[in-house]
């Protein structure tokens, strides 16, 4: 559910950096994405989901 890269928006720096809570493991319950909405405008979606056990 990761972007493999961030969109470039004229005037905005973007970075993102993700950490898994444990070592070793690629998976997590939470994600993060800017989606182009316009040349000029774009959307930042941040989510997290918790699991019941």
């Amino acid at each position: 559910m990761l972007p493999q890269a961030l969109p470039t928006v004229a005037g905005l720096d973007v970075a993102a950096r993700y950490l898994p809570s444990s070592h070793g493991m690629d998976i997590g319950g939470d994600f993060y994405d800017l989606i182009r909405l316009t040349d000029a405008e774009i959307a930042a979606v941040i989510g997290t989901s918790k699991a019941t056990v």
